[in-house]
This record gives structure tokens, C-alpha cells and sequence, in this order.
């Protein structure tokens, strides 16, 4: 089986998911911990502004961290929380 042709076979992919799901165990805790969507998100952020303002920030990705901490409010994303964690409890049982 060739995932991707000459570059990684099945068994190659198979043996670093397994080392992966060592390392990181499936459960609500890792999951949660693991996932972080700021080293995805924010790039694509800083670019789709800098596109629509026409202009581009030299701000260092820690400073768009920060600020986006410092004023954004996580509390509407909560019933989004507990329903992965609502499902992850279905899978587990």
C-alpha cells in the first residue's frame, strides 16, 4: 500500500501512527492538550488581514498571540467544547 508514491509506504505510515498514539494516548486529556489551532490559524489570520487592509504587519507571531488572547472571548466556542467531549465519553464507552 503507497500512501503517497515513493515517498511513504503503508507500513512506514503505520509504524509512525503507532509510535504517534504511544506518545500521545487517546483520551479527553492529550486531545485537548495536543490540538491547538494558533500555529494554523494565525498565520492564515495575519495574511487574510494583511490582504484585506492592504497592508502588512511586521508584528512577530507572539505579538498577534497575545493580543488575540488578550481580547478574545473563548466562551461562545463552549458548548462546541462540550460536545467533543460529550462524544469522546460515547467512544470510550
Amino acid at each position: 500500500m503507497q500512501l503517497v508514491p515513493r515517498i511513504i509506504s503503508g507500513g512506514t505510515f503505520l509504524e509512525d501512527l503507532k509510535l504517534l498514539r504511544e506518545l500521545y494516548p487517546y483520551n479527553n486529556s492529550t486531545l485537548l492538550q495536543v490540538v491547538s489551532g494558533k500555529d494554523y490559524l494565525l498565520p492564515y489570520l495575519k495574511r487574510y488581514i494583511n490582504q484585506k487592509m492592504g497592508f502588512n504587519f511586521q508584528l512577530p507571531k507572539e505579538s498577534w498571540k497575545y493580543n488575540l488572547a488578550k481580547y478574545c472571548n473563548l466562551e461562545r466556542l463552549k458548548p462546541l467544547k462540550n460536545a467533543i467531549l460529550m462524544r469522546l465519553h460515547e467512544l470510550e464507552n
